[in-house]
């Protein structure tokens, strides 16, 4: 649960934070709420400097009629962590169980179980580092079209035309690859499965792999981790590859 100092609330206007007042607060029940959650994500502004939005929702225990309360804002901290701005709509919502049916989920049951998603013709590139080799797939792309018109296999400075169809069911298997349940990783050290970096939109994403058991693989997204996969979805990525690298078409049923 995120925190916001009372020095820092009262260094902005007071229509800007109209309503996070403990007298407000307790009318609707908010202040102690059946869940006070809050959680961060990246943001870069026009100004090309990086800033953090937290987001924090509150909402009440079941009233009378059988509905909630909830209660959200927004704020930012600029990369020295210094508290920028707060966005609120400035009122309180009700909500009906319908609508709320997530109150009584487990953390896991928040996350966004896959590990990537986007439209292949979305792609710049896709770089696969297996068994101490670097390829990496260019993909010319047309959104427009919404379809790849050609994808480059590159290695070594050797450069060589793949069929768009077989690069579609390689990529499809890693979409395939989702997260299952948290892993303690802390006095492991696995050797590395992996790894596939995906760069697309003028962003990448890193994906590392590590075997740990039979069944499972530990992996980092973007150098963090602490979940795990199925190792036959990162398998089933590894023998489609080894297939490309040597020449051979993908059909749907490999």
């Amino acid at each position: 649960t995120a925190n916001i100092p009372e020095e820092a609330l009262s260094s902005y206007k007071k229509e800007t934070i109209e309503g996070f007042d403990l007298e407000t607060l307790k009318r609707y029940g908010l202040d102690q709420p059946r869940l006070d959650v809050s959680y961060s994500y990246p943001y870069k502004k026009s100004d090309n400097k990086e800033y953090k939005i937290v987001s924090r929702v509150l909402i009440s225990e079941e009233q009378e009629d059988g509905n909630y309360y909830a209660y959200s804002y927004l704020y930012t901290f600029d990369s020295k962590g210094k508290l920028t701005e707060i966005l609120s709509t400035g009122c309180i919502t009700t909500l009906s169980l319908a609508k709320v049916e997530w109150l009584d989920w487990q953390v896991m049951d928040f996350n966004n179980q896959f590990l990537y998603k986007n439209f292949v013709y979305n792609l710049d590139w896709i770089e696969v580092e297996y068994q101490n080799e670097i390829y990496r797939f260019n993909v010319d792309g047309d959104p427009e079209k919404e379809d790849v018109n050609s994808v480059t296999l590159i290695h070594n400075g050797t450069s060589k035309n793949i069929d768009v169809q077989t690069f579609k069911y390689l990529y499809s298997s890693i979409l395939m690859i989702y997260m299952v349940d948290n892993y303690d990783i802390a006095n492991e050290d696995p050797n590395m499965m992996c790894r596939i970096t995906i760069h697309a939109g003028g962003g990448s994403t890193e994906m590392i792999f590590y075997r740990v058991t039979n069944t499972k693989a530990y992996y980092t997204l973007n150098g963090e981790g602490k979940y795990y996969v199925k190792a036959t979805r990162v398998f089933d990525f590894l023998e489609k590859y080894q297939k490309v690298l040597a020449g051979q078409l993908l059909t749907r049923d490999d």
